[in-house]
């Protein structure tokens, strides 16, 4: 015999017995009575959907979270290719793939109508970091007017082809007996490029 059995609840809750209960009492008993059983229906209807509406914030809350990470991946990846397509202009493009520095001080000297013989080049050893190499060179110039001086330093920082050169040091030196000359202008250049 289960426990259902023993309770014999149908039996026991005979409706036309509570049908009379109800139907003598009060008045206001019965208003509060309905009062009650429509606030316990009601909270029955509600209960899952405050449970769902719940969830529903929470995933709502997570989507946003999701966009927003989105977002910043879409961000940084859109970086990521420009600074990739920004190296590989780098290394491609009209430049000598073995000594860029040498090409480009030839060329910004042959503009600024430098004589070769008044441009020296020594490379340094070359650096690696990570994917990265770093080519560097010391130039020495001789004889450089001031206007070629600035603008020697206007075209090395203003590349047309988008290469970035950095300037690590500049040594400028005047001649004692005409100001207008530069009697040394040296300079540390270096580049970036993919590692092969």
């Amino acid at each position: 015999m289960s426990l259902f059995d023993k309770i014999n609840l149908p039996s026991r809750l005979n409706f036309d017995d509570l049908y009379n209960i109800f139907v003598g009492m009060e008045r206001r008993q019965q208003i509060g009575l309905m009062a009650v059983a429509v606030m316990v229906v009601l909270g029955l209807l509600f209960m899952p959907v405050s449970c769902v509406s719940g969830k529903l914030s929470e995933l709502e809350s997570d989507y946003k979270k999701a966009q927003k990470l989105a977002g910043e991946f879409y961000k940084a990846e859109a970086k990521a290719k420009v600074q990739e397509s920004h190296l590989s202009g780098t290394a491609g493009g009209s430049l000598d793939s073995d000594d860029p520095l040498k090409q480009i001080v030839y060329e910004i000297s042959d503009q600024l109508q430098i004589e070769r013989q008044k441009v020296n080049l020594k490379t340094i050893t070359p650096v690696q970091n990570g994917a990265l190499i770093e080519l560097s060179k010391d130039v020495t110039l001789s004889g450089m007017t001031w206007e070629q001086t600035v603008r020697l330093l206007q075209s090395l920082a203003q590349d047309p082809r988008g290469v970035s050169i950095n300037v690590k040091k500049i040594s400028i030196q005047s001649d004692p007996k005409n100001k207008s000359i530069m009697k040394t202008v040296s300079l540390t250049l270096s580049v970036l490029r993919p590692n092969k």
